[in-house]
């Protein structure tokens, strides 16, 4: 959301400013603490449009399907996958894994589930996209009202 990149953006600047201003001023600066407080609020604005955009995504699709399956999404999993990099390259993964709140998604697609009486299916991601590793390709058919499971 371009609204959401303008706030990490001036979030950004301002943690900038205060990390300059904390060399030379004292822990309990009106200074720091103004640039502090307005730190959180542009970070709670960015948080509350965020969230407010996963609902509308959630929305839209359980109004067009019964069942969705997501991967399962745990952030320190994702975290543990790049330690192989460089540190930049883990910093920059790490801000993106923040920006973006995967557990947050999962949570708000979980209770809109819930409350729709959707289904919502979580996935492990291990080899998921690897079918010649033990899984089976299942199709499910209806013939007069009545489902059943066709294995290949």
């Amino acid at each position: 959301d371009k609204k959401a990149d303008q706030y990490e953006k001036i979030i950004n600047g301002l943690k900038s400013r205060r990390a300059i201003k904390e060399k030379h001023l004292r822990a309990d600066s009106k200074q720091l603490e103004q640039l502090s407080k307005q730190i959180r609020y542009y970070s709670a604005r960015r948080a509350n449009l965020l969230t407010e955009r996963y609902r509308q995504i959630a929305r839209q699709l359980f109004a067009e399907y019964e069942l969705i399956a997501i991967e399962k999404l745990d952030a320190k999993e994702m975290r543990k996958k790049n330690q192989k990099g460089s540190g930049a390259t883990n910093r920059g993964k790490n801000r993106k894994l923040a920006k973006i709140k995967p557990y947050e998604i999962a949570l708000l697609l979980e209770q809109m589930a819930d409350r729709e009486g959707k289904t919502l299916l979580k996935v492990d991601s291990y080899k998921t996209s690897q079918v010649e590793f033990g899984t089976q390709y299942q199709k499910v058919v209806s013939v007069n009202g009545c489902l059943s499971t066709l294995e290949n």
